[in-house]
């Protein structure tokens, strides 16, 4: 996989609709993303407990962990597949999380879009520029100005600070290549601008409660979000299904509108 004067380019792959391209080192970028752009994390634990998923598939599946960013409704993965291969290793990830996310939520039925999507990473410099988009999505996100504000990524295990669930060593020996400051190194790397294109959902900035109350008043001409709680059950409903597929998250739906969460999460 080692690649002697690479250069970082640019890559846009599409996201796979066919047969999954495998990879020929076992490494690969991959995506899961909420049905229907739904929010998959919606408070600190259910961050908490994805991690504590992750490394109980690890053990499992013996798959090096390069790489990862959890945002509200997706979240990316960099992993070398280890003795199952990557499509048991992210089945054993998703569905230990979503049987999880059901329970606690009391919901049925899928939690993530399809399939997982992935694209194969063979060469050093393609598998350097997919680390450094995954750490800069918080940014594109418009939550954070710099990555390394991002609690929820893999960043913070690089600069020596995070929890530790990151497998650093390759990564480390790749930059080490450039410079002994490693960590320094890669830091100016992470935060260069660039163009690189990867495999994602379109990026949307992150929905405040301003906004889903400037959305309520746009759309259904309120001027206080809680009126919706005082609707017939069947507009009220609509309303909150609509608001959803927007993006909007559960809590916060809850918490804007007054609606109890257990109605916001069944609608």
């Amino acid at each position: 996989m080692r690649v002697a004067n690479s250069v970082i380019l640019r890559y846009s792959m599409p996201m796979p609709r066919t047969a999954r391209q495998l990879s020929a080192t076992g490494v690969y970028h991959v995506f899961l993303r909420g049905i229907n752009r739904q929010a998959i994390f919606e408070g600190d634990d259910d961050f908490q407990r994805f991690v504590a998923v992750i490394r109980k598939c690890r053990e499992r599946s013996s798959f090096e962990l390069y790489g990862f960013c959890l945002l509200d409704n997706h979240v990316h993965l960099l992993l070398k597949a280890g003795e199952e291969g990557i499509s048991q290793a992210v089945k054993r990830i998703a569905i230990g999380y979503a049987t999880w996310y059901n329970w606690k939520y009391e919901r049925t039925g899928h939690l993530f879009q399809d399939r997982f999507a992935s694209e194969p990473v063979e060469h050093d410099n393609y598998l350097l520029a997919a680390l450094r988009y995954i750490h800069q999505n918080p940014v594109r996100a418009g939550i954070c100005r710099f990555p390394e504000q991002y609690e929820r990524s893999s960043y913070r295990d690089y600069l020596g600070y995070g929890p530790g669930l990151t497998d650093i060593d390759f990564i480390k020996g790749l930059a080490t290549d450039y410079s002994r400051d490693w960590r320094g190194w890669l830091k100016g790397f992470t935060n260069a601008e660039s163009e690189d294109s990867f495999i994602d959902c379109e990026i949307r900035p992150r929905l405040s409660d301003s906004m889903l109350r400037a959305r309520i008043n746009d759309l259904y001409a309120m001027r206080n979000a809680t009126d919706i709680s005082a609707l017939d059950k069947a507009t009220r409903d609509s309303i909150i299904s609509s608001l959803k597929e927007e993006g909007f998250g559960l809590r916060q739906l809850s918490r804007v509108t007054g609606v109890p969460l257990g109605i916001v999460r069944s609608r």
